[in-house]
């Protein structure tokens, strides 16, 4: 099951969301009153007890969205016991493909429910089961047009991280009297996660914009739930500094490699 999960075509972000669901380890309302003085744990939609099994299998919007795509029958095959024995289910039936369209679905559910939870938007169920599959269409397009392509996806210098790592490489220099910064991030298999870029207006160190650019590669992601990273940066200097100590201790409190392309 486990290998089913890390193995899917899918985005790092939806494998790393389907690990979580399979532990049980989201912040729905009853996890949160447990860990926290909150005493709520209501269903932002129905106002039943929000655990994960009845946000994902039981809630009445819930339900409308799932009859309302083509994945009914893997609903039907949710378990009463838990979360965990709903995957090890659906990974066993399932194609490859199928069981990608049911995560990609579970992870939109999840960030519907967030969306509404926080922000009080809500979307029409029809049009979240189509995003989603939009979504992964997208990306199976993108991923045979990479398969397809007659040049190396990468460069020859580039080296894939370990497998479940992502590599976020990073470079920086001075323009216009500040900092520049850039960021790419690919997963264990070369395939292109997220490309970001930013100016910051002090500073004229390339040195001080290496670092900087490693923690905006660091932060893009912590808040895309990317998963392990591996960081990658091609000034020596910094290079050197950092990899003094087998491990490096961020703010953003992952476990860094260093590596000098």
């Amino acid at each position: 099951m486990w290998k089913t999960i890390w193995s899917m075509k899918t985005p790092p972000k939806v494998r790393h969301f389907m690990w979580r669901f399979a532990r049980v380890s989201l912040a729905t309302g009853d996890q949160v009153s447990m860990r926290s003085e909150r005493r709520g744990d209501d269903c932002p939609f129905c106002n039943l007890r929000e655990t994960q099994v009845h946000l994902f299998g039981e809630c009445s919007w819930v339900c409308r969205i799932w009859r309302a795509s083509t994945l009914a029958k893997w609903f039907e095959m949710r378990d009463d016991r838990g979360c965990l024995e709903w995957v090890a289910r659906v990974a066993q039936t399932a194609t490859a493909d199928e069981f990608a369209d049911w995560s990609v679905l579970l992870w939109f559910l999840w960030k519907e429910r967030n969306a509404h939870l926080f922000n009080g938007a809500k979307l029409a169920e029809e049009e979240i089961v189509v995003r989603a599959q939009a979504y992964l269409d997208d990306y199976r397009q993108y991923e045979e047009t990479l398969e397809n392509s007659p040049g190396p996806v990468m460069a020859k210098t580039w080296q894939r991280p370990a497998m479940g790592k992502i590599k976020v490489n990073v470079d920086a220099g001075v323009v216009d009297g500040g900092l520049g910064l850039g960021v790419v991030i690919r997963d264990d298999r070369g395939r292109f996660v997220l490309a970001a870029a930013k100016r910051v207006r002090y500073g004229r160190d390339p040195e001080l914009g290496e670092a900087l650019a490693g923690e905006f590669g660091l932060l893009l992601v912590r808040q895309h739930h990317l998963g392990s990273p591996v960081l990658e940066t091609d000034c020596l200097t910094l290079a050197g500094k950092l990899s003094t100590a087998r491990e490096v201790h961020t703010e953003v409190g992952l476990y860094v490699e260093v590596y000098v392309s």
